[in-house]
């Protein structure tokens, strides 16, 4: 009937009508996902990916702050916001150069990588960075809502008060790094948590005279752990390997002999290191490696 088919038409377009509306909405939403994703992923001018990421239990979009006392007495700022993309990108990596995918640096005679436009340099000790110290051309938020060239007092209102504080610095210790902050630079240091044990094996087998192969040997394995540094003093023939992230100094002379330096925030892994250094044998710092390293990076410059 005439009027049926009217009724017909009429459904038609009004099921038309909304799969069109449907269609669209779901392209606009498409197209806001993907402008979105392109915003994520676009490079920043070190080359790299810009990523979203979880930093010590919130994210790049907010600040979560507190602060307690540690065994030792120092001020530790628990949640503490890493805002600056290299950091992210070293802390996601483990601290490695090439895992994070730096581009477009200098390397310098001393193999440290140098983005002088962007107003940063990567000591490095061959891929794993101890440190990252911008300059004033780094004009973006590093931690807390920070910037290089921020006062003291501005500093002091963010992020509470310092673990370690100088004259001319104030240094901050959270869980993921350590921060410190200069009138023109900010140095950010790692803060991980590595499991020791194996690094304490090695250290006990050459203190007990069970390496063989001796002080080679132990080198050899040592090299096996990316955060240690090897320097080696020809003259006296002594060689000591250096961790800023596990605290710890050891000097091995020619005859065999080793001594072992634990410092502040150390882990210890074994009942018989700790054994070793009730017995005067391994010995315990109260001082801050990575306090004391910046200290002599800047006291160099």
């Amino acid at each position: 009937m005439p009027g049926n088919q009217k009724n017909k038409n009429l459904l038609r377009v009004i099921v038309l009508t909304f799969i069109g509306i449907v269609a669209f909405v779901v392209s606009v939403f498409m197209n806001v996902v993907g402008m979105r994703d392109a915003i994520s992923k676009a490079p920043d001018s070190s080359g790299m990916a810009a990523i979203s990421v979880r930093v010590n239990g919130t994210d790049s979009l907010g600040i979560k702050k507190s602060t307690k006392v540690d065994q030792e007495g120092k001020v530790v700022v628990e949640d503490f916001l890493v805002n600056a993309l290299p950091i992210i990108n070293l802390v996601n990596n483990n601290w490695d150069r090439v895992k994070a995918k730096f581009s477009g640096f200098q390397l310098d005679e001393n193999g440290n990588a140098v983005f002088e436009k962007e107003g940063y340099t990567l000591y490095c000790n061959g891929t794993y960075v101890n440190c990252v110290v911008f300059n004033k051309n780094f004009e973006k938020e590093l931690v807390g809502h920070l910037r290089v060239g921020d006062d003291f007092k501005t500093i002091e209102s963010k992020l509470g008060e310092p673990t370690f504080r100088k004259s001319n610095c104030l240094g901050y210790k959270s869980r993921e790094v350590y921060a410190f902050f200069y009138e023109d630079e900010v140095a950010i240091y790692p803060n991980r948590k590595i499991s020791n044990q194996t690094i304490e094996d090695l250290f006990r087998d050459y203190q007990d005279k069970t390496f063989d192969e001796g002080r080679t040997r132990f080198l050899v394995e040592i090299r096996n752990y990316p955060d240690f540094t090897i320097t080696q003093d020809a003259e006296n023939n002594v060689v000591t390997i250096t961790s800023l992230t596990r605290q710890v100094i050891a000097k091995l002379d020619g005859l065999g002999n080793i001594d072992v330096g634990f410092y502040n925030g150390y882990q210890i892994a074994t009942d018989r290191t700790q054994e070793l250094i009730n017995e005067k044998i391994f010995i315990i710092n109260d001082e801050d490696l990575v306090e004391l390293t910046e200290s002599e990076r800047v006291r160099g410059k």
